[in-house]
């Protein structure tokens, strides 16, 4: 029987994550330790095999060494994280194998690597040079890998597509990597431009020419080799969706029942929806009426501008009505997304991280027009950020949502929180935030920002049931988009972003189904402290907690009543 406390635990932490940063270094850097910057990943075969055996050797110590009940309440959780962690490792390398199925997760690899070393100064220039030409040396050998992994894959999948490589996969990959190309041929040179040492900066380009041009053999091999050989499938399949889900966010919810809620706050959300049509324009359909509001938006070149004047406007609202402790540290730049993430980001938060020294900013990313696309294309996306739209993606990814929630992170004391982020909690609290803003008066229950916050909410509902039907093998791409056009009101452009998406991100349910959790947990606060409810007191003590699955915060937050 185990019999190690708190100190045995600790050690065990130290150790796993020591393995856990070799492995994911990339992963490393964004988190703000930058022993790990002058290494790429190695995902060879034998490595994959070594990290597999690794995270099974820990889960037998975790259940040899440790005892529970010798915890404190805050280990307890960090170490229920940590197996829940582990589980969902094993499942992502054994069964799900993104790294021999998905070409995209080696562009990823590639592109933010040396990306998250250029766009900031985190380290004394001639180490954080150094580390940039390394990891550009690394990026040739990490695609090498990837193509004997997929070509493999496509060799051996032949009688069995479950297990193959799904063609939509290699379109979205072709569209990553062209994007990388573009980032490893203009943005890398522009960002080393000033590299006074003429042996360094000669160095630094031939290391840059070799990974541009393994990006660009890359792009022949997805067209080439890949594309017209591609038969696997994307869906997950029900055991394997119920496990990863179990694994990464400690919800163990029949899926059915997921689906039931999912179906059930649609039809709530649609008809919420179409009283307040009703009120603005009586005789209006509702999908007319958000199309024509939809017209409200910015142009191609004031889009980026307008979400830094709209940011003000929110971030004002949210300290005069005290909604949550804003830490020091508040330094948001809004900014184009980078280019070999257009193709599935619309707008994002990339935050230093929570183990940074130095102050540094967060950059807020917003993908701009692509005038490469139809007239109509680009219409329809920037309807998509539209006036009423912008606001509810300000408070999800900024004030109060994913940028307060980074500075509150810095804070948290558990190195496993700071660590391991958790869906429901992450992106359930930002969509949490849509609403709630909006419930405490920002706007002066303006109908329109009202209709489009109920908008936004009802396609990330259409999200948890389209995401997870098409993962069941229940709908296919084009029944996904209807779904999407049709019961969501989404422009068709837009849906086929969001269901190109949601084949490589299945569990795009954590928003709507942590911001209920959410909610029913202030609900439960609220009860417990009766008149000393604070909505303040209770957002400052749930971000105070890291980023753990909602489910397993709840103990955490009521036991402190």
């Amino acid at each position: 029987m185990p019999t190690g406390g708190r100190a045995t635990f600790e050690r065990l932490v130290e150790e796993f994550l020591t393995g856990y940063f070799a492995f994911n270094p990339t992963h490393a850097t964004a988190l703000g330790l930058h022993e790990y910057d002058d290494r790429l990943e190695d995902r060879s075969a034998e490595a994959i095999a070594a990290e597999i055996r690794r995270l099974e050797a820990f889960r037998d110590r975790l259940d040899r060494e440790v005892a529970p009940e010798a915890l404190p309440p805050e280990a307890r959780l960090d170490l229920a994280i940590l197996r829940s962690e582990i589980e969902a490792q094993l499942l992502h390398l054994r069964e799900i194998r993104w790294w021999a199925r998905d070409p995209s997760y080696f562009s990823d690899l590639a592109s933010w690597s040396v990306y998250s070393l250029l766009v900031r100064p985190t380290t004394p220039g001639p180490k954080r040079l150094d580390a940039i030409e390394r990891r550009l040396r690394a990026v040739p050998r990490l695609l090498a890998q990837a193509q004997e992994h997929l070509a493999r894959t496509v060799e051996e999948s032949r009688e069995t597509p479950s297990l193959g490589l799904p063609k939509i996969f290699v379109q979205i990959a072709q569209h990553e990597f062209e994007g990388a190309r573009e980032f490893f041929a203009t943005a890398v040179p522009s960002a080393l431009a000033g590299v006074a040492d003429p042996e360094r900066a000669r160095s630094l380009e031939e290391a840059q020419a070799d990974a541009l041009h393994a990006c660009a053999d890359m792009c022949r091999f997805l067209a080439e080799e890949l594309l017209e050989r591609a038969n696997g499938e994307f869906a997950l399949g029900a055991e394997t969706f119920a496990r990863l889900l179990a694994a990464e966010e400690q919800v163990t919810t029949p899926l059915e029942q997921i689906l039931e809620r999912g179906w059930r706050e649609l039809r709530a959300t649609q008809h919420h929806m179409h009283e307040i049509a009703r009120r603005i324009a009586p005789t209006r359909s509702l999908p007319d009426l958000l199309h024509d509001l939809s017209e409200e938006h910015p142009t191609a070149e004031d889009l980026i501008p307008s979400y830094r004047r709209r940011c003000e406007e929110v971030r004002r609202f949210v300290l005069e009505r005290d909604l949550v402790t804003l830490p020091e540290g508040d330094w948001l730049e809004v900014t184009e997304t980078p280019p070999f993430s257009r193709s599935l980001i619309f707008a994002a938060l990339d935050p230093p991280g929570p183990f940074e020294s130095e102050a540094h900013p967060t950059f807020f990313y917003v993908t701009p027009v692509d005038p490469a696309q139809p007239v109509e294309h680009q219409n329809a996306y920037l309807r998509a950020h539209n006036a009423y739209a912008q606001i509810a993606t300000i408070i999800h990814e900024a004030y109060p949502g994913h940028h307060v929630q980074s500075l509150h992170l810095k804070r948290c004391p558990s190195i496993v929180r700071r660590v391991f982020a958790a869906g429901t909690f992450v992106e359930g609290w930002a969509h949490y935030c849509e609403q709630m803003v909006l419930d405490e008066g920002f706007g002066d229950e303006d109908a329109k920002l009202r209709l489009f916050q109920l908008y936004e909410a009802l396609w990330r509902i259409g999200r948890l049931i389209v995401a997870t039907r098409m993962h069941l093998g229940e709908l296919s791409l084009s029944e996904a988009m209807d779904f999407l056009v049709r019961e969501c009101y989404q422009e068709p452009e837009n849906a086929r972003r969001e269901v190109w998406r949601y084949t490589r991100d299945p569990l795009v349910l954590v928003y709507s189904w942590g911001k209920w959790q959410i909610q029913a947990l202030r609900e439960q606060y609220r009860r417990a402290r009766g008149e000393a409810f604070s909505l303040k007191d209770f957002h400052d003590r749930v971000l105070g907690q890291g980023e753990p699955p909602v489910s397993a915060l709840r103990s955490i937050i009521l036991d402190s009543v």
